[in-house]
């Protein structure tokens, strides 16, 4: 009888750890408050301000950064890949874009009103003015000069 309960117990612990890693890994990641200045508190610590916009994009987002020859790529968190200025200016990984993920939608523009490159997302607020996303998640905070 006590080794019944003693494996029991030691099964209820394998799957509780099991659970909370695959939570972990899988759907808490897929959690996003809307809320860039919670997400900014929680990095605090661990971020430090780089010189590169669409790096810090990528990190402030939450993503992974990684540079294979010399070009810079967000990995997400499917494990799907972006060129980093390609993201910055929403030509792909929309889905995991700031505007896409505050319920704005994303517009890709080139009209020099952003302060880091000539071609960036645009978020479109709901009153329809475009506003670029790296105004809206304030990005400058981030970026060292």
């Amino acid at each position: 009888m006590l080794k019944r309960t003693l494996l029991f117990t030691i099964m209820g612990i394998i799957m509780l750890i099991t659970f909370a890693s695959v939570y972990t890994l899988f759907w808490k990641p897929l959690t996003f408050r809307g809320d860039i200045e919670t997400l900014t508190s929680q990095r605090e610590n661990t971020f430090h301000g780089i010189s590169n916009p669409a790096a810090a994009y990528c990190i402030v987002l939450g993503y992974k950064y990684s540079s294979e020859n010399g070009i810079g790529y967000c990995i997400f968190i499917d494990g799907s890949k972006c060129e980093e200025w390609s993201f910055y200016a929403g030509k792909c990984g929309q889905t995991y874009s700031y505007c896409t993920r505050q319920g704005y939608l994303l517009e890709t523009r080139n009209d020099g009103k952003d302060p880091y490159s000539r071609e960036y997302s645009a978020c479109v607020l709901p009153d329809g003015t475009k506003k670029p996303a790296s105004e809206l998640m304030n990005l400058s905070q981030f970026i060292s000069r």
